[in-house]
């Protein structure tokens, strides 16, 4: 691999953040005052490569919706004198353009090596009573419902086992070429699924269903599918269901089917209690109320006051995508667009990996929070992972 210091230091970055993954124990003194040792590195790496990057005129469409983003994004928190807005917006947008400015990227390899080590170190963390979670379903009696109590971890929070084991998955399915892909597809779904996570087997089953139907409707033969169709499919549906939700649950409550009930409803017994668990239902109605009554955003301090503790008692951070329409206002369409601009270049260049890849990307921002942000090492993969489906020929298998 002939890398450029750049890349190298990237490499470093990334080996940095998985380590912090141990460290990432909820409940603990140590989980509540990782902030600086957490942001500091990628500040640090940001700035050191706007200082040695040599920009041109010849600037993507995607980062002048970001420019757009940073800057609108910025002027509205000057407007209402909101400091941590200005430095939250100008750290996550800078990241993006650098690393995408940069095709900053790391080899499926290395991941791999990466995913290796963590299965390795899963069986003492468990062993030590470091993590809670075991690696073999049945070995953890963390949850009170008999179904999540199975969960297995690469690491001491199960949601970072996950989505990095969901990573992992990502990678080797658009990126791997050789034999022992499956090697690795095989054992990060194992942590995927042992995990359990509803949002990740939705995920999936999506990621199915469209690999499924290009073996028969490529991008070059019908764009128009992919342009409008599937959007509306695996976008605009759910939203239809969500207007309807209470009576799809009622109905399936009644069909008492053991499974949905332990893995769907986790335990559950009736829609009032379901959508109370299902706190993103209740996000997206808060941040979208938020937003229309506040047009130009507000702070991360106004947003927790304004948000109405008995529909949205337990967090306000469940939905990225929506939560930045609240915070940045108006200014938000620009992420948007700048994820849009991706989409519709993956039809253009006919490159399905890119296409579902940003698809994956859009969906998880309306169905979750935490991951993306600039110093989260999940976030960072994703970035990593779009570069380099948009020089790779393996994905563009139209």
């Amino acid at each position: 691999m002939n890398l450029s210091i750049k890349s190298r230091i990237f490499y470093i970055i990334i080996i940095y953040y998985w380590f912090l993954m141990y460290l990432q124990k909820p409940d603990t003194a140590l989980y509540d005052s990782l902030y600086l040792v957490t942001v500091l590195p990628i500040i640090i790496f940001i700035i050191l490569s706007f200082l040695t990057t040599k920009f041109d005129f010849k600037i993507d469409k995607p980062l002048i919706w970001i420019l757009f983003f940073a800057i609108f994004s910025t002027l509205y928190a000057m407007i209402r004198f909101d400091l941590i807005a200005i430095a939250s917006v100008l750290l996550f947008s800078s990241t993006i353009f650098i690393l995408y400015y940069n095709r900053l990227s790391i080899y499926t390899s290395f991941l791999n090596k990466l995913f290796i080590i963590s299965v390795i170190l899963s069986i003492p963390l468990y062993y030590s009573g470091y993590s809670e979670y075991g690696f073999i379903p049945g070995q953890s009696s963390v949850s009170s419902t008999e179904l999540l109590a199975g969960r297995i971890s690469l690491f001491p929070n199960v949601t970072y086992s996950m989505y990095f084991s969901f990573m992992v998955f990502l990678y080797n399915i658009f990126l791997n070429t050789s034999k022992n892909k499956y090697v690795y597809i095989f054992l990060s779904l194992y942590f995927i699924i042992f995990g359990i996570s509803r949002t990740l087997t939705m995920t999936l089953i999506f990621i199915t269903v469209l690999l499924m139907i290009h073996k028969f409707v490529s991008i070059h033969h019908n764009r128009w599918l992919y342009i409008c169709v599937y959007p509306l499919l695996f976008i605009a549906l759910p939203f239809v269901m969500i207007l309807n939700i209470e009576s799809i649950f009622n109905f399936i409550l009644t069909l008492d089917i053991q499974w949905i009930n332990q893995y769907v409803f986790r335990g559950h017994t009736n829609t009032s209690d379901i959508l109370t668990d299902m706190m993103r239902l209740n996000a997206w109605s808060e941040h979208i109320r938020i937003f229309f009554e506040n047009i130009g955003g507000v702070s991360q301090v106004t947003l927790k006051n304004l948000i109405n503790k008995e529909v949205l008692f337990a967090s306000d951070t469940v939905a990225f995508l929506t939560r930045q329409f609240a915070l940045y206002g108006l200014a938000a369409i620009f992420f948007v667009f700048f994820l849009a601009s991706i989409f519709i270049k993956s039809i253009e260049e006919k490159n399905i990996g890119l296409y579902i890849v940003i698809f994956i990307f859009l969906f998880l921002s309306l169905l979750y929070g935490p991951f993306f942000s600039a110093y989260n090492i999940i976030f960072l993969l994703f970035i990593s992972l779009i570069n380099k489906l948009r020089e790779s020929k393996y994905a563009k298998n139209c």
